[in-house]
Order: C-alpha cells, then sequence, then structure tokens
C-alpha cells in the first residue's frame, strides 16, 4: 500500500518551483475563466485569508524567537 502522508522535508528550491507553479497555475485559471468564479469571489478569499492569518499567527512568533 501507498503511503501518500508520510512526513517529506523539501529543500529550499523545491519550494520556491512549487509556489512558482501554483502561481502560474492561479494565474491561468483567473485568466481563462474570470467569469466562472465570480459567484464564489468571498468564498474564495475567505479559503485564502484564514489559513494565512493561522500561519502567521503560528510561524511568525516562531521565526522572531529563532532570531535572538
Amino acid at each position: 500500500m501507498m503511503h501518500m502522508f508520510k512526513d517529506y522535508t523539501m529543500r529550499w528550491w523545491q519550494v520556491s518551483l512549487l509556489k512558482i507553479s501554483l502561481a502560474a497555475f492561479g494565474l491561468a485559471i483567473g485568466a481563462t475563466w474570470p467569469g466562472a468564479f465570480e459567484g464564489w469571489l468571498l468564498w474564495i478569499w475567505l479559503v485564502f485569508l484564514l489559513p494565512a492569518a493561522y500561519l502567521s499567527y503560528v510561524f511568525y512568533p516562531e521565526m522572531w524567537r529563532r532570531r535572538k
């Protein structure tokens, strides 16, 4: 059986490639179908903002502790 959810450590350049590819995918979808997501715009922003706020709350204090 395949273990899809095992831990994996990525290098910085692998994370950069992932982010660039996801940003390009988002731009392609937004440019191709802007009207398809018009009714969902509020929900899309919430799906982005809530996890972003949580991750900021969790990771920013950790980053400041590491600098000291």
